[in-house]
């Protein structure tokens, strides 16, 4: 009769530990991938202010921004396959889908804007400085539109489709298309 009072015991000892354990995991997991996805946002938002920092540093195209751009990107794709999902520094809030080169191309082209109208206030608009922001902005412009058929205008926050970003320009006021004049300087 002990045997059967210490299987009993026993029974009920190891359903309790077993149910403990299952309470304890479901209580944990959510903590540590709870973690994991905050060292995810902490991580996209090092690599995108270390890639901010190589483009003011050493401009877009440098070897140092590619790097730094790389990085970015496996930071996000690491994101993406745990989460099914990558974190947008600039909205604050995690993104569903695969779009963080449409981000990009966005972002690019914002500050490739911002650039622009720093240089037509600091030298005028018909300023080399200008015409040079000018070409970097269509460059930004013609990369998304070979990617997305379309590109995004900074100004009104929208894409647009076509490639009509020069009659665009014209209803601002600005015609790149004429180079400064630089005879007075030879004089």
């Amino acid at each position: 009769m002990n045997t059967r009072r210490d299987y009993s015991r026993l029974g009920r000892t190891l359903v309790a530990a077993v149910m403990l354990s299952v309470l304890l995991a479901f209580v944990a997991v959510p903590r540590s991938q709870a973690d994991d996805r905050a060292n995810c946002q902490r991580n996209i938002e090092r690599a995108q202010a270390r890639l901010d920092q190589a483009i003011s540093r050493y401009g877009g195209n440098s070897q140092q921004a590619i790097d730094r751009w790389h990085q970015l990107n496996f930071e996000r794709e690491r994101c993406y396959k745990q989460y099914q999902g990558w974190w947008n520094p600039q909205d604050r809030q995690w993104q569903s889908g695969r779009e963080w080169d449409r981000y990009d191309c966005q972002r690019n082209a914002e500050q490739a804007q911002a650039r622009l109208d720093q240089a037509i206030r600091t030298y005028g608009g018909n300023s080399q400085q200008a015409i040079d922001r000018w070409h970097q902005l269509n460059y930004e412009r013609e990369r998304c539109y070979k990617q997305y058929q379309g590109w995004w205008n900074p100004q009104d926050r929208q894409w647009h489709n076509g490639r009509d970003w020069d009659r665009y320009d014209q209803e601002r006021g600005r015609d790149h298309d004429k180079k400064p004049d630089h005879d007075h300087d030879r004089h």
